[in-house]
């Protein structure tokens, strides 16, 4: 779907000193307030608490089906403004565009540190590990590699991430 405003593409696809400005007005601030948030207040402190063990959350008194809720509402807010930054970015409308990115969203949470059973995680770990995977995918398109293969190296370091978290928890 096409027909995009000039100006939504100009604002998708500008720079400010090489960094993109949709990295510069959406992707830091949308870092920092979750790292606020996350790391700094109590509520953060119940998303933690709530991803690790729910029915003890619940036996304390945090109303977790509340906290769920908007759990899943800021991540609409969030998938809604990547959605936006494509669609100004590529000046059209795909609606194929985040086929199968579920693997690549799973690594970097992942391998940012984030715990598969819950409960522990960093903000900041995520958004190294998204842009470390994001350098490792360019890097492979440079070199000619097909598609196919960026996704295997992606499953790999998901498959390994996997066994590294299972080591650390029957360790502890």
């Amino acid at each position: 779907i096409s027909g995009v405003p000039v100006e939504l593409t100009q604002w998708g696809r500008g720079a400010n000193f090489a960094i993109p400005l949709p990295f510069l007005t959406c992707v830091i601030p949308a870092f920092f307030i979750a790292w606020l948030i996350l790391s700094k207040s109590a509520w953060g402190k119940w998303v933690y608490a709530c991803g690790f063990n729910e029915h003890a959350t619940r036996l304390v008194g945090i109303p977790v089906d509340r906290l769920r809720l908007l759990v899943y509402c800021l991540s609409g807010l969030l998938a809604g403004c990547a959605g936006f930054i494509s669609l100004s970015w590529l000046g059209s409308a795909r609606p194929e565009i985040g086929v199968n990115l579920e693997l690549e969203s799973l690594t970097a949470a992942l391998l940012g540190g984030v715990a598969i059973f819950g409960g522990r995680g960093s903000v900041v770990g995520v958004l190294a590990a998204a842009l470390m995977l994001v350098t490792i995918k360019t890097c492979m398109l440079q070199l000619g590699l097909n598609s196919v293969w960026q996704l295997g190296v992606v499953g790999l370091l998901l498959i390994i991430v996997l066994m590294a978290q299972r080591l650390f928890i029957y360790r502890r």
